[in-house]
């Protein structure tokens, strides 16, 4: 494993520490709109700008790394719920 993916992985990890489970009530890390239904879009593998403009302001991540880190981190959390 490369210097990036460790990085990758560790961010994954950060957010999943981050992200509070309770009772099916998911509270993320990151700002969420207003309108959404639902806080966590686990059921859609569309990537949430509002979680690529964070991940990509905190943690400086590229295009390509947001889309990586958004697949594990809603495959963890979906395995989560």
């Amino acid at each position: 494993m490369n210097k990036q993916q460790k990085y990758l992985n560790k961010v994954v990890n950060q957010l999943v520490n981050e992200t509070i489970i309770t009772g099916g009530v998911v509270t993320v890390p990151y700002p969420l709109p207003t309108y959404l239904n639902h806080p966590f879009p686990y059921y859609s593998n569309l990537l949430p700008s509002n979680f690529s403009s964070f991940v990509t302001k905190v943690y400086g991540l590229t295009e390509e790394e947001v889309k990586y880190v958004w697949e594990q981190y809603r495959s963890i959390i979906h395995d989560k719920i």
